[in-house]
């Protein structure tokens, strides 16, 4: 259960809170935060600022689309550069990965686009990715369609299916952009979570508990959980191998997921 937080990247002070602040990942972003004239000093504040701190491996940068300008730039500054990953915008096509991938750093490509949903699975399984983003804003642009959970339910169900088959450690769902309606952020993260995201992108520091808090199991989770492990060790004890808790059928697919709860939890 992750939160990542994105800063731009001409703005090192902002960099600096960023690191200071309770988020999993600092993402410094080169990309739509900064317009066109301070991409270059985007890329120099972000070197310079990632050279002072004790923790870079908490950092990654979002470079440019592949098919712009910038991108080749973003390339050229990105050895110099002390940071862990690289999150890399508007991914149309897994092709775009190729050039990234030869630094040598895991890769998280957002999807952004009917044409890059499309071949999510394609790019899921690209050399060093390790994980999906999915920009919704952006992909509701470009479909032309209006936020609601139901047009975003099949898009986003599709990168979960495409993470897991690939075996990726990151899923996480986009921005809210509503940054007063706390309220709005705490049932979307439980909508991205029951669908099976393990993470989100935040663009404030207030947003970062609710999130978190929103991504754990609940404590009414954990409690039948425990129930569920506790009674199929019993059952198998027994040579039981599927028994009935409170009305509901459990056999092996259930335990697991009772104990992945446990574990997302760190609960034993």
């Amino acid at each position: 259960m992750s939160v990542w937080l994105f800063v731009p990247g001409h703005q090192p002070d902002r960099v600096r809170k960023a690191a200071a602040s309770s988020g999993d990942f600092v993402v410094v972003d080169w990309e739509d935060a900064v317009s066109p004239d301070r991409k270059a000093e985007a890329r120099q504040a972000t070197r310079e600022v990632l050279a002072e701190l004790a923790t870079p491996e908490r950092f990654g940068v979002r470079i440019n689309p592949g098919e712009t300008d910038a991108h080749g730039d973003d390339l050229q500054a990105l050895p110099a550069v002390k940071a862990s990953m690289v999150v890399v915008a508007k991914v149309d096509d897994p092709d775009h990965l190729s050039r990234v991938a030869a630094f040598n750093r895991p890769l998280i490509p957002l999807i952004e686009s009917a044409i890059g949903l499309e071949k999510v699975l394609e790019t899921a399984r690209a050399p060093l990715v390790n994980g999906l983003a999915f920009g919704y804003i952006d992909f509701l642009a470009d479909i032309d369609a209006t936020e609601t959970r139901e047009t975003l339910l099949y898009a986003r169900s599709k990168l979960v299916i495409a993470a897991r088959v690939a075996g990726l450690t990151h899923l996480l769902d986009g921005v809210f952009a509503h940054l007063d309606d706390e309220p709005g952020l705490e049932e979307e993260v439980r909508h991205v979570r029951a669908l099976g995201f393990n993470g989100k992108l935040a663009i404030h520091p207030k947003q970062i508990d609710p999130i978190r808090k929103h991504l754990q199991p609940t404590e009414e989770q954990i409690a039948w959980a425990r129930d569920v492990v506790r009674i199929y060790d019993e059952a198998l004890s027994e040579g039981r191998g599927a028994f009935k808790h409170k009305g509901q059928m459990i056999d092996v697919a259930v335990v697991r997921r009772a104990e992945r709860i446990l574990g997302m939890a760190g609960r034993p």
